[in-house]
């Protein structure tokens, strides 16, 4: 719900549901404090420590230093992993969570039908999603809140809101045109139907998931392009060529990607994989996607994005990890019979991981939170969990990770205040770039405030700066050529000139003059 006041504050993409649930994690960490309790799982603390630690060590490995933003994130993911732990130790899943997905996943589905019949002003889906392809992958999973709910709940009205409400979800998808949607939530619902079949499904449930199966086949054929039919070419809203087109450049990416993967197997660091790509959208085949003005800040796959950002051995044992407590769980569902919420929990975990191949959903706030949300409910079923009282110098450590999320997170939304709505105020941007010195929109607003009040010095030791934490930023390394030549340093300037060159070859906007200066 904080999303709907949130996107003036923040660039839409992501960053306004990043704050809402910055502020989340600062309130489930206060709940936590106040009610004096923790529940505890030895075998995933564990792993997660272990995790925790090979995190560090490659952010350290990348950075020199701790990355706020990273620590930001860290910490609010701490806080909600307590909560959850705390929420299905109190029994409350899996109906009472559904309902809540239910209502808050209304509030999106039901939002853009009145803004595409003009009632509602809110540009959704970009304002709150960022794109079509983000706000289809919330309308999917939805969609599986629906069918789950439907399917369990024995209140006529719950199940004929999530009918209305499935139904409603897939028609927006197909009206995206979003096929990695399509192929998440049918593996998603196969997933389910296996488990289903498996504990002796009955005639009634066949036939519901089946056509659940049928509905999203027939949807998803005119957006995978799979038949040239006249006919299903008039349910297919987007142009053919630019998803044939939009299919060949992911293969690009991943392939391109791959080589960045090996030739840095530390990873490039947190958040880096955008400017890092520069140098390898021409290695493997062309990227014509990557340039100047258009800059890929994932690879369209969360696995290649997560292995290049944090490196090969991160991404190994967080797969490792996330394995385990996924087939520990699905041999529980083979074995025992009334497990609904592991089911769920399961088949959503089914939904991410399929999107993964084709998208990154983890650069949504609300998907990270699901995702993590789904492994502690399986953790906590899965392995031995206990309940312990809240000692006071675990309560003080809390409130001090309490009050640390909520002054970071009010923090980074003044920083994104700044960054859209305050570029030119020279104090403020320079105050929240050295809080947060990764969001590196605020930075460049810093110093090319100087250049335009012409403190050339001023503006080339911050662009300096911003080129230590971002060795292939080039936006700053061509705003730093441009002010080393006002400064007459016309052979550092013309070093800028030529890197920027090696990115773009001819086809770019630094003007002739400025490069037959360093021929």
């Amino acid at each position: 719900m904080p999303l709907f006041f949130l996107p003036w504050i923040a660039e839409p993409f992501t960053q306004a549901k990043w704050i809402a649930l910055y502020f989340c994690a600062g309130l489930a960490g206060l709940y936590v404090t106040l009610q004096r309790k923790l529940v505890i799982c030895n075998p995933a603390s564990a792993l997660l420590g272990i995790t925790v630690a090979f995190y560090l060590v490659s952010l350290i490995a990348n950075y020199h230093s701790l990355n706020t933003l990273f620590l930001l994130r860290a910490l609010a993911s701490m806080a909600l992993i307590l909560f959850y732990g705390q929420f299905f130790s109190s029994q409350a899943w899996p109906q009472k969570m559904l309902l809540v997905l239910l209502a808050c996943g209304s509030l999106g589905v039901f939002h853009e039908d009145l803004f595409r019949c003009g009632i509602s002003y809110l540009d959704l889906p970009m304002d709150l999603f960022g794109n079509l392809n983000m706000s289809s992958e919330y309308y999917g999973y939805f969609a599986l809140v629906c069918l789950f709910l439907g399917y369990h709940s024995g209140n006529k009205l719950y199940k004929l809101w999530s009918t209305v409400g499935a139904l409603n979800a897939l028609a927006l998808i197909s009206v995206h045109q979003t096929r990695s949607v399509f192929v998440a939530l049918f593996s998603s619902i196969l997933f389910f139907f296996f488990f289903q079949f498996y504990r002796k499904m009955s005639r009634k449930t066949l036939t519901v998931v089946c056509m659940a199966a049928i509905l999203i086949g027939l949807l998803a054929i005119p957006s995978l392009n799979l038949i040239d039919s006249p006919i299903l070419n008039r349910f297919n809203f987007a142009a053919n060529n630019r998803k044939t087109v939009s299919t060949r450049v992911r293969w690009i990416m991943w392939n391109n990607t791959l080589e960045l993967i090996k030739d840095n197997p530390l990873g490039v660091g947190f958040q880096e994989f955008g400017f890092s790509y520069m140098n390898y959208r021409h290695k493997i085949m062309a990227d014509p996607e990557a340039g100047e003005n258009m800059i890929p800040f994932s690879p369209h796959n969360t696995f290649l994005d997560i292995a290049s950002e944090y490196g090969i051995g991160f991404s190994l044992l967080l797969f490792f990890m996330g394995g385990v407590i996924f087939f520990k769980s699905t041999l529980r569902l083979i074995r025992e019979d009334d497990l609904n919420g592991i089911l769920f929990s399961c088949s959503s975990l089914v939904y991410f991981f399929v999107l993964s191949l084709f998208a990154f959903p983890l650069e949504n706030a609300w998907s990270y939170s699901l995702v993590l949300f789904c492994l502690v409910h399986l953790v906590c079923q899965s392995y031995p969990m206990r309940s312990v009282d809240i000692t006071r110098p675990k309560a003080i450590l809390l409130g001090l990770l309490t009050f640390a999320i909520i002054t970071l997170a009010i923090c980074f939304t003044i920083t994104k205040y700044v960054e859209r709505h305050a570029s030119k105020d020279l104090e403020l941007s320079q105050t929240m770039c050295s809080i947060f010195p990764s969001e590196w929109r605020v930075c460049l607003n810093a110093a090319q405030t100087l250049v335009f009040d012409t403190k050339f010095d001023s503006a080339s030791t911050e662009l300096t700066k911003i080129l230590v934490r971002q060795p292939h930023n080039f936006i700053a390394e061509k705003l730093l050529a441009y002010t080393l030549f006002k400064l007459n340093n016309s052979v550092e300037a013309c070093k800028y000139v030529i890197k920027y060159d090696s990115y773009f070859e001819n086809g770019h906007s630094l003007t002739a003059a400025r490069r037959d200066l360093c021929k």
